[in-house]
């Protein structure tokens, strides 16, 4: 018996299984592997045929972004293969097939098919394949509904693209944002990429959401003094308002709401209604009204103009010449001079008491009358006080028919009789009611006498007593 170990020849992509005989058929000669064992006697021509295993490998697959596949394998075999590679997914992407990875492909493998997933291996093909996924960008559209604000553009964009989602405008209304549900609802939407909408040219809608706008209506109060104003408040956009003045018309002119803004009077009505369509800001325009008052310093009832005026407006006041004895000298207020005419037209800006003033037209006057007595009497306790002037009593007065209800004391608390009362010698009597004839005069009284229910009111420069 002969044993050859035979030898072990290579082959790309295979590995080597062994020998296996052809010929002869004779039984005395085997092969196992390597081997050829030949038993005795045998003798002929040998032919010996090599066996292959096909070498398995890998086929790996780079998703590119994509979901990840697992690894596959094929096996190198004496025909041609065909594997139908599995596909995948991506966000945002459409899968368009594998590609060979360059370098890696042995001999002419290709991938076919429409969507390139058909992986071809020729027949006797080995090696590690790897490929790689091809994908597509997907392209979106945005579709806005304003729902009642003002048009915006759709957007169309790639996957991934930035994106500015549009701010509307809506006359009255605030934008709140984008929602994915009709008039607002849903959820809200705040995209500043463009997201994944499904497939390749996908649409998606998404609604403006709105709050009607509130403004505030401010009016500055006023004093219950000059009357109420209502109406100030917050208002929805499109809502009426209406702004009611009362005014104490007595003391206060009334000129009517005034847009504090703008500075202009909106109404002189007392009542203002108007569309609400943004923040405003009102006051009641007014003017005081203030009272005049005129006197004179000789007599009342000779002055006019008396009255409550508008701040601002003119007031005419005038003095008359009721007693000739006396001439108009000028109009004072608080002692001092405004005027010298006997018509007087000023601006009113607040209270006022105008006093006319005259001056006695002599120096010297005769008392021939008890009348003169009561002019006398009238004009000190107006205000004059006769002071440089002499008064000469040129006969007895009796004042019997006198009382003390018709009888005003020359003097008063404000002013005194400043002149001279020369009596003269005669007698000022009364058998009636108790008089008093002066009340404490700063002027001089001299050369009178009194008698009966009558008191002189004064001390006298020469002391003639009471004449029985």
């Amino acid at each position: 018996t002969q044993t050859i170990s035979l030898p072990e020849p290579t082959r790309a992509g295979y590995t080597f299984s062994g020998w296996q005989k052809v010929t002869p058929s004779d039984t005395n000669i085997t092969v196992s592997g390597t081997t050829l064992t030949i038993q005795n006697k045998a003798y002929s021509n040998i032919s010996l045929k090599a066996t292959w295993t096909g070498v398995t490998y890998d086929i790996t697959f780079n998703a590119n972004g994509g979901v990840a596949v697992n690894t596959t394998t094929y096996t190198t075999q004496e025909t041609a293969n065909s594997i139908n590679l599995p596909s995948t997914t991506r966000e945002g992407y459409t899968f368009k097939g594998w590609s060979i990875t360059a370098n890696s492909k042995p001999n002419a493998s290709t991938l076919t098919g429409s969507i390139p997933t058909t992986l071809n291996i020729p027949a006797n093909d080995y090696g590690a394949i790897s490929v790689s996924a091809i994908w597509e960008i997907e392209s979106y559209t945005i579709n806005f509904d304003e729902e009642g604000g003002n048009t915006v553009n759709n957007i169309t964009a790639n996957y991934g693209a930035d994106i500015t989602l549009p701010t509307p405008t809506y006359t009255g209304y605030t934008f709140l944002g984008w929602y994915d549900g009709d008039n607002g609802t849903g959820n809200k939407i705040t995209w500043t990429t463009m997201p994944d909408l499904g497939n390749n040219q996908s649409t998606t809608n998404l609604h403006a959401k709105w709050t009607i706008n509130v403004y505030t209506i401010s009016v500055t109060p006023i004093s219950s003094e000059v009357g109420t104003v209502t109406g100030g408040g917050d208002y929805a956009h499109f809502s009426t308002c209406t702004i009611s003045v009362s005014i104490n018309d007595a003391n206060f002119t009334y000129q009517g709401i005034k847009d504090i803004d703008s500075g202009q009077i909106v109404t002189t009505e007392k009542s203002y209604t108007f569309e609400v369509t943004g923040p405003r800001k009102f006051e009641i325009a007014f003017l005081n009204k203030y009272d005049i008052y005129t006197k004179s310093n000789i007599m009342s009832d000779i002055t006019n103009g008396d009255g409550k005026y508008t701040y601002g407006t003119n007031a005419t006041v005038t003095a008359e010449i009721a007693d000739t004895r006396f001439s108009f000298v000028e109009w004072r207020v608080n002692g001092n001079k405004v005027s010298g005419n006997i018509e007087y037209t000023f601006t009113v800006t607040g209270e006022t008491t105008l006093e006319a003033i005259y001056e006695f037209n002599y120096t010297t006057y005769q008392i021939d009358h008890i009348a003169d007595m009561y002019w006398l009497a009238e004009r000190v306790n107006n205000g004059y006080d006769f002071a440089g002037v002499t008064f000469h009593l040129t006969r007895d007065l009796d004042f019997s028919n006198v009382t003390d209800q018709t009888w005003t004391t020359i003097g008063n608390s404000t002013t005194k009789f400043a002149g001279t009362f020369q009596g003269n010698g005669y007698t000022l009597s009364n058998t009636g009611t108790d008089i008093t004839i002066f009340n404490n005069p700063t002027g001089t009284i001299t050369n009178v006498y009194t008698s009966g229910n009558i008191t002189l009111g004064a001390t006298q420069d020469t002391d003639l007593g009471l004449k029985d």
